[in-house]
Formats: structure tokens, sequence, C-alpha cells
């Protein structure tokens, strides 16, 4: 998609952000309908705990500034009592919010709080809740509390994950939201001064309160007296220390077991005595596994310098086999067989995504492109069969696109410094150079011999436009192989999805330009893939033009930062090279069998369908 990798981690310069991706293959085969089931026994008394921070890997760059009694004290200054309510969503809930926000929600459940100003049991004088959003890589966890008449009173950073970007955590910054509504924009640049350095975690806040704003709005406000009295009342008390007088208040449990919640069982998600364990789970390789809810799943995992999720659901087992019943779930335990199931076949989709970073990384020596850019040029070199079929494709796209994608650009993405914290133009004859020695012509493939020779001193292959979707495509293949055939799966900048979510036409996902954080289209995703180029994620200024980390094969020169593109394909390598192409080339790019898309010159222009004319 882009000629610069996407694998800096310490920078983590993606040259292009595409927002989600349709799965390779029509699937046939009907996805478990899980919705509306519900687990008996132990099981209904589970929560969903998205909104609390996940735990930190050791080395990584994490701030907690409030653990959760903290966040309640700081946006509920005034509270004689507060009272927690871990609240699942109901499907009408999930719809009513997503029509509010005008996207995708992703999360099941959320921590919402009611403050009252003295004990008298009348009316919330205030709510809260905690929301996580995405800022680069990595979710920031925010609480905001909402008035009684929706508006924003106070909001605040709990967890800040990323290494940079976290100057909007100040309480200037996040004093910009107090008195705003659903009614505002809440958008940098609109109603919301934005940080140098800070723009993606700047969006993130701002969705994170919008969506805050439509879940109290849709899961409180919007109910009569009586129903919120009766939805609070199987709440928690959680009154902060400060407004009990003292003391120790611990926290009641389900079932009656008090507990402490100290900051590291809050900042973490982490399960207290006296309740379920929790349903986030940290593996020893970093791995996070998420339940949503009865036989639904999510993992994800840092690859390729991001992080790659798949969020899927249960499969019945066989072509007669029915719903499980709630009494089947229950006999099954915390997970299920099912569930087991289809962890099982989650994380070997992942593995297969890290092993496919083990053969196209550029960043690693001794993967085996690392070691075909090191050889010689004119030597003729046995390769990896896989590196082998990588580039196989690779060719194939760049014919079709006459040279607008192009993975043999490595010489110009180092010319430009594009893997540098500070990207400028190179000396005019650097700049000749490298463009004189990047193409993918000049590298000689026999596939039946299983060999390739570079046949240009100094050319470099980088996997970044391609390789996301490549991997992706691997790992789809995985999951219809162990049975799962309702699965979407994202590096965020590519998406592969399998059969859309039970009763859905496809995976909701909007495609966002980075540069102004406008949604500029929704997408149902579903047996397809999603590429979206550009955008304005990381930018550099070069005589007064704005450009971002795109290479121009036939110029050698970065593409304007504001350019913004997406395509749909099959498959998630296809999509993720044309969408590349798509940005290079713009709206003029010949039509591709199988493809379709928009393409945007800048933030302010209209979006303009690919090709014009199908």
């Amino acid at each position: 998609m882009t000629g610069a990798a996407r694998e800096d981690r310490e920078r983590a310069l993606p040259a292009r952000r595409t927002v989600a991706i349709v799965p390779a293959r029509r699937v046939v085969g009907s996805a478990r309908r899980a919705a509306g089931t519900a687990r008996a026994g132990a099981l209904a008394a589970l929560v969903i705990l998205l909104a609390l921070a996940r735990p930190a890997a050791a080395g990584d760059d994490t701030t907690v500034y409030l653990d959760k009694s903290g966040a309640i004290e700081a946006v509920l200054p005034d509270a004689a009592r507060v009272v927690e309510l871990r609240h699942v969503l109901a499907p009408g809930e999930t719809r009513a919010i997503e029509a509010l926000l005008g996207r995708r929600l992703e999360e099941g459940g959320f921590f919402l709080y009611a403050a009252w100003a003295d004990a008298a049991p009348a009316e919330p004088t205030g709510y809260a809740i905690i929301v996580a959003e995405i800022g680069k890589v990595r979710p920031i966890t925010h609480i905001v509390s909402v008035t009684p008449a929706g508006v924003v009173a106070k909001a605040a950073v709990m967890i800040y994950r990323e290494s940079h970007g976290g100057e909007v955590a100040s309480g200037r910054f996040m004093a910009q939201y107090e008195g705003k509504s659903l009614a505002d924009p809440l958008s940098l640049d609109k109603d919301i001064i934005n940080i140098a350095g800070s723009t993606l975690s700047g969006h993130a806040i701002c969705r994170g309160v919008r969506k805050a704003l439509a879940v109290v709005k849709t899961v409180l406000l919007d109910r009569s007296p009586e129903e919120r009295a009766a939805l609070l009342a199987a709440g928690t008390d959680v009154t902060p220390v400060h407004a009990a007088g003292g003391g120790v208040m611990p926290a009641r449990a389900a079932g009656g077991a008090a507990t402490e919640r100290g900051a590291a069982g809050d900042a973490t998600g982490s399960a207290t005595a006296g309740e379920p364990a929790s349903l986030f789970e940290a593996l020893p390789d970093g791995t996070r596994v998420e339940v949503l809810g009865p036989g639904r799943l999510r993992v994800a995992r840092a690859i390729m310098g991001s992080e790659c999720s798949i969020e899927a659901f249960a499969t019945p087992g066989g072509d007669d086999a029915g719903a499980r019943t709630a009494d089947a779930e229950a006999d099954d335990g915390a997970g299920g067989a099912a569930d087991a199931a289809l962890r099982g076949a989650l994380l070997a989709a992942l593995d297969a995504v890290s092993h496919w970073d083990g053969v196209l990384s550029d960043w690693r020596p001794d993967t085996p492109l690392s070691r075909l850019n090191a050889a010689p040029a004119g030597l003729t070199a046995d390769v990896d069969p896989e590196l082998l079929a990588w580039l196989d494709d690779s060719r194939h796209w760049r014919d079709v696109t006459d040279g607008a994608f192009d993975p043999a650009v490595g010489a110009l993405v180092a010319a430009w410094g594009l893997r540098t914290v500070a990207p400028a133009r190179p000396a005019p004859d650097v700049l000749a150079a490298a463009l004189a020695r990047s193409s993918l012509r000049f590298v000689r493939l026999d596939v039946p011999a299983r060999t390739v020779t570079r046949d240009a001193d100094g050319l470099l292959l980088d996997p970044g436009a391609s390789g996301k979707g490549w991997a992706l495509d691997r790992a789809a293949e995985v999951l219809l192989a162990r049975g799962v055939t309702c699965a979407l799966l994202s590096f965020r900048s590519t998406l592969v999805a399998l059969a859309p979510p039970p009763g859905a036409d496809g995976w909701p996902v909007p495609v966002v330009h980075d540069g102004s954080g406008a949604v500029v289209a929704q997408i149902p995703l579903a047996h397809g893939a999603l590429s979206v180029s550009g955008g304005g994620f990381s930018t550099f200024e070069d005589g007064g033009v704005l450009r971002g980390h795109v290479i121009d094969p036939s110029t050698g020169v970065p593409v304007p930062a504001g350019r913004l593109a997406w395509v749909l394909h099959g498959n998630g390598a296809a999509s993720d090279a044309l969408s590349t192409a798509l940005l290079v080339r713009g709206a003029g790019l010949p039509a591709v069998d199988g493809a379709r898309g928009g393409f945007m010159e800048d933030a302010d222009a209209a979006p303009v369908a690919w090709p014009a004319h199908p």
C-alpha cells in the first residue's frame, strides 16, 4: 500500500491507514446466531469489561494517571453517593448508539456511574462512563461525566499507552470538552483545539467523548425515571472515600462479597475477590483475549509494527447443528466448548500472521526478505517458496497498475528518511540514483526454479504496501480450515472479513480521513477486503507541500498528505496494493476487475468514486 514499511516500532510511521477490509472469498455456511442467547447460571452475571485499561507489557509506554476511584472523584467531585453499573448492551441499545455515532460500536458493555449530590434517594445529579478509543495503535482509556441534560461536565484521561501524544491528558486539553453535547462537532480544529504532535490521540478523545454521550443518553437519559431507578438499583455502591466520610469503602461485588479495589485491579480490569473471572486475559506473548458475549471472542497481538486483531463468532459444529440452548451453554462452563475451539482458531490465525512477519519483515535481518535484500546484485538466489509467492503476487499487481504499486521502493524510502523522525527531500543526485534502482522490473523471478535475481545494485524490497493484506489473507485461510466462517481480521489499515455478524448485512466500518477526522464513507464489509491509504496519518513539510509517506514510484516523490484512497476487493493483498496505486494515480487509475473504491484529493474535496464507470 505504501513504499514505506509500517513496522517502525519506534515512531510507527505508517504510510497508509486502512480502516477495514472484507473477507478474501465468499464462504458457504451459517454463522452461529449468538445474539439474544443468554448464558445460564454464573454466566448470567458476567459483564463485558471492555472499557477498562489493559495490562501494560513490560517496557511499554503506558502511563496510568488515575485508577478507577481517582477517576470517579475527578469527574464527579461533588458526589455524596456513587453507584457503578456494569451494563451489557441489549441489541436495540447497540443499534441506537450506532445511529447516534454514525459508526459501528465495538464494545458490548460499559462501566456506567450515577451520582447523587446528597444521600437522599432522588434522581441522580450526574452520570459518568469509562470509555476507550484507539489512538495510534493502542487504546486511550478515559472517563467522562455527563449532566442530566446530556452535556459533558468533566473528562479525564485514566491511562495513556503510546510513546507520543500524551499531551492530550493535560487538564487544559480535556477541559475543552466541558459543556459539549451530541449537538456539537466534537472535532479537532472545529470546536476542539488540537495539540501539535497529538493529532491521532486528539481524534481518539473526540470519538470517545461522543461515544460516552451517546451511551449515557441511550442507556440512562432516555429511560423514564422509574426505568432508570430500577436499572440503577442493581448497581454497586462505589462512593469515594472523601464523600463517605473517611475510611475504606469496599465495593460490594456480585453475590454480596466485599472487595477492596486497588489501583492495580482497577487499572487492568482484573477480577477481584468474589467476582467472576475477568473477560479480558493477557497471555505471556502479549496477546489479548476478550470475551465479547456468548460465542463471540476478540484476540489482538502486536505484529508487523501494528496491532492485529480478529473478532469472530462461534460456528455450529455441522451443517445440521442447531443453535445451542442456554442450558448447554451453562453446562460448558465460563468459556464453553465452542468458545474454546473458537479461541484456538483465533490464536492459530494470529500465529499465521506472526509467521508471515517472520517471512516478510525487512526490519529483522534473519527473514527471507532481508536476506534477499542483502544479496549481491546479479546473484541468482534460491529463495523461500513463501517469499516467492508474495513476490509473484506483487509482480502481478505492479503490472496491473502499470507501476503505481511497486514494492521495490526501499531505496527511495531510505533517501527521503521516511523511517526517521525528520523526513526531508534528498539532494537531486541522491534522489535520481535511488529512483534509478527502485522498480520491480529489476527483479527477475523464476517461479518453477524458485530463484530470484536482483539486477540493480542497492534495490530494496519493502513489504509495507501489501504485506499486511497478504498475511491477513493467510490468517483467514486458517480460520476457514478450522470451521470459523464469521470473522473480521483487522490491521486497522487493512482488514479482511468473512461472513458478517449474525443478523447483520456486514461488519459496519467507517472510512476516516485522518487529517480531518471526518468519516467519509460507511461500508458494510462481508466476504471481501477493504484497504485505505493516505489521509494525513503521518506527514512532513517539503517546500511548502505537506507530504505523506506513500512514494509515487514514477517520480520517487511522496504523494501529498491530504490524499485519501480506499479500495474493496476479494482479498487483502489486492486491496492493499490497489489502494496504494489509487492514492498515487488518483481517480484516473484504470479500472481493475473485482475492485471498487473512492478517492479524495484532500480533506476538503468531495469523494470521487473509482472507477468512475464500473
